[in-house]
């Protein structure tokens, strides 16, 4: 047994809960842990997608989205969780501003970006 899957680093009641029966499950890759100290390179990549459910502090929106965009394929996409609170969509909404074409999807907490080149938008996502 696993004494990491009932602790805070890997909560029994989330692992894999949403894509267990998937057919696609296999390909996907569930993380725990502090994003902003996670060797994103370690992951493999480049990723297709990347979907950041993660602390809302707008600190970490932009540590997480530079993460993601370090290793995202040219035409991959971006989803963040949580877009109705402040600190994400103030982030969002200021790369929105630069020229970033993200898009809420309406009816949910998402929003959505496919980024043709994920380095150069690295500089529209900051706290400024």
């Amino acid at each position: 047994e696993d004494k990491e899957l009932g602790s805070k680093k890997n909560p029994v009641n989330f692992i894999k809960r949403q894509f267990l029966d998937s057919p696609l499950s296999s390909k996907i890759i569930q993380i725990y842990g502090d994003s902003a100290t996670l060797s994103w390179s370690s992951l493999g990549g480049p990723f297709d997608l990347v979907f950041i459910d993660g602390d809302h502090s707008s600190k970490y929106v932009v540590c997480d989205t530079k993460n993601a965009l370090s290793v995202l394929d040219k035409g991959g996409t971006i989803i963040w969780h949580d877009y109705e609170m402040k600190p994400v969509s103030s982030i969002l909404d200021k790369a929105y501003e630069k020229g970033e074409p993200i898009f809420w999807i309406e009816g949910t907490r998402l929003a959505i970006c496919c980024f043709q080149d994920p380095v150069k938008s690295l500089n529209n996502f900051s706290l400024t």
